[in-house]
């Protein structure tokens, strides 16, 4: 998206955006070890910790605090 703006500057809405597109890639990234066998859990990422998900871009019908 930067690479394609003609000019140089920077506005208020790209720099949103990308700052929101950083935080979701560091948020992504494992805090713990990834494991090698397929039958241990998850590795933990601060997303998981965030949305109390297991898996990004997933939703539950219920509610979390019900």
């Amino acid at each position: 998206m930067l690479l394609e703006l003609e000019a140089r500057q920077l506005t208020h809405e790209l720099l949103v955006t990308l700052m929101s597109e950083v935080a979701a890639i560091i948020n992504a990234r494992p805090i713990t070890a990834i494991p090698s066998d397929i039958d241990e859990p998850l590795p933990l990422t601060p997303a998981m910790l965030l949305t109390q998900k297991t898996r990004p871009g997933t939703s539950t019908t219920q509610d979390v605090y019900a």
